[in-house]
């Protein structure tokens, strides 16, 4: 019987660990009234569908929404952590009665790191350079803030043991890129792939990696990294937009799966897992039980996905629509074209639907593959057939300009196609812009919301001809898509509107009223 390799066990070791629910059982924690709650949560489910982010992000870009509102009004300085963690749990991302009261302190102590951080960097900067190390900062004090409320400790654990078992599986033939850059290249992909990390927590995750100790900086390592910020910066800004970041990304995500499966095997069997892991018989059963479960999830949350993805393009392109579609048709025409404007309405989010459900996952002969796999991560026999080197591609620079030349004139055949077609449909100008622009990013958006599923999939899917075809024309589409929804500036309005108009007084109001029903309470215990 083989034996389960030091980093699998330490794997276990580690998820086995007391949760934090646990660690905090008989400290106070914080209450907030369940009608203030209410009304907060309804408020929130509205602002997350105009501004569609990932489920496990959301917590951490309202805290990061929470500090930028408070940047703009210029009271950083006086924040209370009080006041963050409160409107945290009114909002629902924090469980009611679950958070210790002392965590504000722990809160308090953060938010003043970084004060002193954005005081010796970014305030020293002016304009636009300011506003850019501002944000770099708070995306660091926001990561830190929400693994301070929930620490991810067993998502840590599962990257540092993906990142053990696949570095040193990957290989670049280019050898201008050192050891070292292609390991944090490794890293910052297991980070995208396997739990999802946005840029934020990938530059909070490389900024720990220079100061592993940060979480307990003092006034000597603040000092230091202050000094160093502009370096520090530029260098993991490099790291993230290497230009091999791609092709070990594609890498990587071939084996997802395994390791999200033996996530899911320590998670459901915790006391059992040394067992099961050094039993390939039991371990077998467990990988069969344990796929046909994340296939259901993978399912459900598809689902969720596109329900949310479906609400937030429809209501973005109704408020388009109203704002820009018919005042133009009745400033430049004099009527409304109600045909143009129907199918700009419905074709996206039914787009969306028809591009997300068009998966299959192969469940055999996946399953069998991904149990292989697993046995090679758990006892680390160090399979060649399994974990294959990635290399990146040389071609002749000949072939590259023709390449690229050929790639130019098939993404110019198939917008000048699809504009002419939607010329002879009655489309205006602008209807058109909205049609393609709205193509582009909705079929963008449609892949990364199949990747839910997809990545679940280790077996080869068989290319056919059709899919072929269509693949010809849809990259440039695609292209566009991750184009401008990675490199445009990314303006949402109703968001902006909601964030610091409507936001701010609402809030207040309602801590206005959580005082009030607190001081309603005093009186009535007196009176007892």
């Amino acid at each position: 019987m083989p034996n389960i390799s030091p980093q699998t066990e330490e794997l276990i070791t580690i998820y086995r660990k007391k949760p934090f629910e646990e660690l905090y059982f008989n400290i106070p924690k914080i209450h907030i009234d369940y009608m203030i709650t209410r009304l907060t949560l309804v408020y929130e489910k509205i602002r997350n569908a105009i501004d569609y982010k990932e489920e496990h992000l959301i917590r951490k870009n309202a805290v990061n929404r929470i500090l930028k509102r408070i940047l703009m009004d210029g009271k950083i300085e006086y924040m209370e952590a009080h006041d963050l963690v409160y409107e945290l749990i009114r909002a629902g991302y924090l469980k009611n009665d679950t958070i210790p009261e002392n965590k504000i302190d722990e809160i308090k102590k953060i938010v003043e790191k970084y004060i002193d951080l954005l005081n010796k960097t970014a305030f020293l900067k002016y304009g636009k350079e300011r506003s850019e190390y501002s944000q770099w900062i708070l995306s660091l004090v926001s990561c830190e803030i929400d693994n301070s409320l929930t620490p991810p400790i067993k998502k840590n654990a599962l990257v540092n043991f993906a990142y053990s078992v696949l570095h040193k599986n990957i290989v670049l033939v280019d050898k201008t890129v050192s050891e070292k850059e292609k390991n944090l290249q490794v890293f910052i992909a297991i980070h995208k792939a396997l739990v999802k990390s946005d840029v934020p927590i990938i530059r909070y995750a490389l900024f720990k990696l220079y100061y592993p100790n940060w979480e307990k900086a003092d006034k000597t390592m603040i000092e230091e990294a202050a000094i160093k910020f502009d370096k520090l910066k530029s260098t993991i800004d490099k790291q993230i937009n290497h230009p091999y970041k791609d092709l070990v990304l594609r890498t990587v995500r071939k084996y997802n799966a395994i390791f999200m499966v033996l996530d899911d095997i320590i998670n459901e069997n915790i006391d059992e897992a040394y067992d099961i892991l050094e039993d390939p018989d039991k371990l077998e059963r467990v990988v069969k039980i344990s796929c046909e479960r994340k296939y259901r999830q993978a399912a459900s949350k598809l689902q969720r996905s596109v329900i949310r993805a479906f609400i937030y393009i429809f209501i973005t392109k109704m408020t388009l629509a109203l704002i820009i579609e018919l005042p133009f048709d009745l400033i430049s025409v004099g009527i409304v074209h109600w045909f143009p404007l129907g199918i700009n309405l419905i074709f996206h989010p039914f787009l969306l639907f028809v591009i997300a459900m068009a998966i299959d996952i192969p469940a055999g002969k996946n399953t069998n593959k991904i149990y292989k796999s697993l046995k090679a991560v758990i006892y680390q026999t160090g399979d060649k057939a399994i974990f294959e080197t990635q290399q990146s591609i040389k071609r002749r620079p000949i072939l590259n300009t023709i390449f690229n030349i050929i790639y130019s004139i098939i993404f110019i055949i198939t917008f000048v196609f699809l504009i002419y077609f939607l010329r002879r449909l009655d489309f205006n100008a602008i209807s058109i812009a909205l049609f393609v622009l709205f193509l582009s990013v909705v079929s963008f958006f449609g892949i990364k919301v199949r990747q839910t599923v997809k990545e679940l999939i280790v077996v080869g899917q068989r290319q056919y001809f059709v899919t072929l075809l269509f693949d010809f024309f849809s990259v440039p589409i695609l292209r566009a898509g991750r184009w401008i929804t990675e490199k445009a500036p990314q303006i949402n309005i109703l968001a902006f509107f909601l964030d610091f108009i409507i936001e701010a007084p609402f809030k207040l109001i309602l801590e206005v009223i959580e005082d009030w029903l607190s001081f309603m309470r005093e009186k009535k215990e007196e009176i007892i």
